[in-house]
């Protein structure tokens, strides 16, 4: 799906402009004349970056983009004016935490490119929230494993003959999620089936393999 990224300037010749400039990029334009068509659009579809003017009529550039802060946080936030002051730029930077600023005439090379930049930045951003969250996940089940059943975490390590099990021993529980997940994914295919006997008796762990269903 191509990156959203959407114009708001109350000048309807300068969007004319950006449309036609940019129909060959790797992301779709989308075009409003105010700040109201703005808030209708970016409600209606995901926006993945807003280029604003300053001085639009009702609501500046700058009080605008601090709004879309709050609204729309992982959006991207940029300013395109030609006459914008110290105090709207302060204001950009500080309320609306805008990635960058440019000043009219800015040429389309150099508008693509801080685009582009945008983009990238937020992409990385979204990598780095799911490397976390799957992370935090993988640590979650590696916990819960520790405390329920520590055979499995053993059955793990001497499931896999390029670990060394002195070194295997060794290492704190976070850096097993990496061994764990390839462990997972390497035996798919094996089923273990782990038995707790009462309390003082050793617990029983046995594997079978078994083929995994078909799915419809």
């Amino acid at each position: 799906m191509q990156p959203v990224v959407l114009f708001i300037d109350d000048d309807p010749s300068f969007l004319a402009i950006i449309r036609r400039s940019m129909q060959q990029e790797h992301f779709r334009v989308c075009c409003a004349e105010s700040t109201e068509a703005a808030r209708n659009i970016l409600a209606a579809d995901p926006v993945d970056l807003v280029v604003c003017d300053e001085h639009m009529p009702g609501t500046s550039g700058s009080e605008f983009l601090a709004e879309i802060r709050q609204s729309h946080p992982d959006t991207i936030r940029m300013m395109l004016s030609g006459k914008a002051t110290v105090g709207a730029v302060v204001q950009a930077i500080n309320a609306g935490e805008v990635f960058r600023f440019l000043l009219k005439p800015c040429s389309q090379h150099d508008l693509v490119a801080t685009i582009r930049q945008g983009l990238a930045h937020k992409a990385f951003m979204e990598n780095c929230q799911q490397s976390l969250l799957l992370f935090r996940h993988q640590n979650d089940i590696l916990q819960r494993i520790q405390q329920q059943a520590p055979e499995l975490l053993e059955l793990i390590r001497n499931h896999s003959p390029a670990r060394n099990e002195t070194l295997a021993d060794s290492m704190p529980l976070e850096t097993l999620t990496g061994e764990f997940k390839l462990e997972i994914e390497r035996s798919s295919g094996l089923h273990v089936a782990i038995s707790r006997p009462a309390t003082g008796a050793k617990s029983d762990v046995r594997a079978a393999t078994s083929k995994p269903e078909k799915s419809m």
